[in-house]
């Protein structure tokens, strides 16, 4: 058992402080940039894994410079085997924070109106706009966490969690579609 491997943390009211800095960190090097706040800690009282999840859209045209600079100036590792290329690239990095002294940055650079720009915010604005999808949603990453803990190596623990937790996502996302 692994506790690292999505674990399940309470919202703090440090996550939008956290990420509200690390925003700045970012726009200082990017500067033609729209920066979210996304996920779990961006939506007050919603339990999750505890990561700063940013959401980074820059012109099409500027996404290579954009991914050049998050790797080389601002220490962000580029994780292939979780982007899809051409529309959202992602992005990690552990830094301390306010809230820990290893918190997690995951950041997901994409393009100005993507679909995955426009579902990110959407359901970030569902969730904070109806408390029972919130309980809901956090009583699912409970479970979902407490079965990744029992995974042998972190993909297994990413595709039990995410088994768990994509039912819930995939009706939110229909109830913004229609």
């Amino acid at each position: 058992m692994n506790p690292k491997w999505y674990p399940n943390v309470p919202y703090s009211s440090l996550f939008p402080t956290v990420f509200e800095k690390e925003k700045e960190r970012i726009l200082k090097e990017i500067n033609n940039a729209i920066i979210e706040h996304i996920g779990s800690t961006s939506v007050p009282n919603l339990d999750g894994k505890g990561y700063i999840d940013i959401l980074v859209c820059t012109p099409k045209n500027k996404m290579k410079n954009a991914k050049d600079v998050l790797e080389n100036k601002l220490g962000y590792e580029y994780k292939k085997d979780v982007s899809v290329i051409g529309e959202r690239l992602f992005f990690k990095r552990i830094a301390q924070s306010e809230y820990s002294k290893d918190t997690f940055y995951h950041l997901h650079l994409t393009y100005l109106n993507s679909k995955y720009n426009k579902e990110a915010i959407s359901f970030r604005e569902f969730l904070k706009s109806d408390p029972k999808y919130v309980n809901k949603y956090s009583s699912i990453k409970k479970e979902a966490s407490k079965k990744a803990q029992k995974a042998i190596n972190r993909n297994e623990a990413r595709t039990i969690y995410k088994k768990i937790k994509d039912p819930l996502i995939n009706e939110i996302l229909s109830k913004i579609r229609s």
